[in-house]
């Protein structure tokens, strides 16, 4: 029945509309799904095709229903292990969302940054389809931006505001952001009119970012990639790149998941799948209760047993094949992601009883980024600027 109806509207929508209309590829999309459902992947195929034509044409490469069409079809080719197929499609999707965000980070609230983030499906395509080197590229490009970006655009108006210039300036931008939001929803990033006012905007924030640059902190979000990062990374640095994604299985079901993609200074980066995400969190959730006893109220021995168990798992779910890939003397500079957060990598020890950190030198980042933007390493070489160590004596 649904099948039946789901026909019946994209036969009106073509009649009345024609096929080249937003409405009828959103009919197609939904009846591709319907398709997947009943495991008819071909026909399938089809319609997300001809879906993603329209939209393309319509709306162009970064508009979010766009990349939202390249996910679903990337998704049904990994599912059926065309890998070959899915991967074209997965960098553009990444280049579009990329672009998108970009823009987003500049002219949009904080609110709407987060949540135009937490609706992409990059994380999602790049752990499903298991190369290491995308995996790499998104992360660079993603991980911690809108957060970074909403704390560099603070700074920045800060300084303008406390002159009558720059607070001419800022009044100025926001008049342009809301009408620029409002021409984005209308007709899209490619509309004549959200084009002129863009090039309005990027000129204002040509102005802003130069009080980034007096501040030594110009590098652009956006502008920073794998290159630079690679080039920032010593012989021996290894670069772990870990995150939390929805793994498709069968283009129908879900599942949580970690994965890691380890960058060196030469060569692709690698890919280390850590699998489901629940027993990993279930046991930093127990290493945390044994450290802290603050709900279940154990004895020593009951706490014991239940830290020993938890590191343990940890180990062999995270650490051991990240372990597999390294070198003896490398330095491991780990970024990591969601539950991960709450962990300490260096002080888990591996089933001989000998810590992480003991093994490799272990260093920590919010992002690969951070490598691009950090205080140079050489000697006498900073810049001006000074390290704050702060410390509780007590």
């Amino acid at each position: 029945l649904c099948m039946e109806m789901y026909s019946r509207g994209l036969k009106i929508r073509v009649k009345l509309l024609g096929e080249d209309h937003l409405d009828t590829a959103n009919s197609m999309h939904n009846i591709a799904l319907l398709y997947i459902a009943m495991d008819r992947k071909k026909e399938a195929e089809l319609l997300y095709l001809r879906a993603l034509g329209i939209r393309e044409k319509q709306l162009g490469l970064s508009h979010p229903v766009t990349t939202a069409s390249m996910s679903s079809l990337a998704g049904l080719y990994f599912s059926e292990d065309e890998y070959s197929s899915a991967e074209p499609l997965m960098k553009k999707c990444l280049l579009g969302e990329h672009n998108h965000q970009t823009r987003m980070l500049g002219y949009f609230s904080d609110l709407d940054c987060l949540a135009m983030q937490s609706r992409m499906k990059s994380s999602d395509l790049v752990g499903s389809g298991l190369n290491g080197e995308l995996a790499a590229t998104q992360q660079i490009w993603f991980k911690g931006a809108v957060l970074e970006g909403m704390n560099r655009r603070r700074i920045a108006e800060s300084a303008m505001a406390s002159t009558e210039e720059g607070r001419e300036v800022l009044d100025q931008r926001q008049k342009l952001k809301l009408a620029y939001q409002k021409g984005f929803l209308e007709e899209g990033s490619l509309g004549k009119k959200t084009q002129e006012i863009e090039s309005q905007l990027s000129r204002l924030e040509k102005q802003i970012a130069s009080s980034q640059q007096r501040d030594g902190n110009s590098a652009e979000i956006g502008g920073i990639d794998l290159s630079e990062v690679r080039g920032c990374l010593r012989e021996n640095e290894v670069l772990v790149e870990s995150f939390r994604f929805t793994y498709t299985t069968g283009g129908v079901s879900w599942e949580d998941r970690y994965s890691t993609a380890l960058i060196r200074n030469e060569g692709e980066a690698e890919y280390v799948a850590h699998g489901v995400a629940e027993p990993i969190e279930a046991a930093i959730y127990d290493y945390r209760e044994a450290i802290i006893n603050s709900k279940r109220k154990l004895s020593n021995a009951k706490r014991t047993s239940l830290f020993e168990e938890a590191e343990n798992t940890l180990y062999r779910l995270f650490l051991s094949p990240i372990e597999e890939k390294l070198s003896d003397g490398d330095t491991v500079i780990f970024s990591l992601d969601a539950q991960l957060h709450f962990i300490p990598p260096a002080m888990l020890r591996d089933p001989n009883g000998i810590p992480f950190g003991e093994k490799f030198d272990v260093r920590y980042l919010t992002s690969g980024r951070d490598l691009v933007k950090q205080i140079p390493r050489g000697p006498g070489d900073s810049n001006g600027r000074k390290a704050l160590l702060v410390g509780n004596p007590a």
